[in-house]
C-alpha cells in the first residue's frame, strides 16, 4: 500500500490544524520507531563492527537516505499549507524532521533516560511544532 494511502497518513493530511498534524505524525513515528529500533541498532552496530563490509554500510546508509527522502513529504505538505515558520525552507524542514525522528533519539530517551513511549511522543510532537511551525502554539495564521 502506498504510504499516502495508509490510514495514519490520510489522518495527518486531512487534519486542518498544523499542531495536531504534527502530533499525529509524532504518534505514527513513535509506532514505527517502536517496531524498527532494535533492527536498526543491530544493523548500525554490525556496520560499525565490520568497517570492511561495504555492503552492510551501504544498507545502513540507504536506510538513512530513505528516511531523509521520506521527511520531504511532511515538510512539503506543511509548506503548501503556509504553516512553516518564516524563512524555513521545505528542504531545511525535512532535515529537521529527519533528525528529530532519528532512532538514536528514541533509543536514548526511552532506554537510557527511561521515558515512556507516550512521553517520547509528546516530546517529539512539541519539538516538531517548535522547530517547524510559524504558530507552534496552535494559533492559526490570519487569513488561513
Amino acid at each position: 500500500m502506498p504510504q499516502s494511502d495508509r490510514p495514519e497518513v490520510r489522518a495527518i493530511i486531512d487534519e486542518p490544524d498544523p499542531v495536531r498534524k504534527l502530533a499525529l505524525y509524532a504518534a505514527m513515528a513513535t509506532g514505527i520507531l517502536r517496531r524498527i529500533t532494535s533492527v536498526h541498532r543491530v544493523l548500525r552496530d554490525a556496520a560499525a563492527a565490520s568497517p570492511a563490509d561495504h555492503g552492510l554500510r551501504d544498507v545502513v546508509d540507504g536506510i538513512e537516505r530513505e528516511r531523509l527522502t521520506g521527511s520531504h513529504g511532511p515538510a512539503a505538505h506543511l509548506h503548501e499549507l503556509g504553516a512553516l515558520r518564516p524563512g524555513l525552507s521545505p528542504a531545511r524542514a525535512a532535515e529537521q524532521i529527519y533528525v528529530l525522528t532519528a532512532t538514536e533519539n528514541f533509543e536514548k530517551l526511552t532506554e537510557v533516560c527511561g521515558w515512556s513511549e507516550a512521553e517520547y511522543e509528546e516530546w517529539l510532537a512539541s519539538m516538531l511544532a517548535s522547530a517547524l511551525l510559524a504558530h507552534p502554539d496552535g494559533e492559526r495564521a490570519r487569513g488561513r
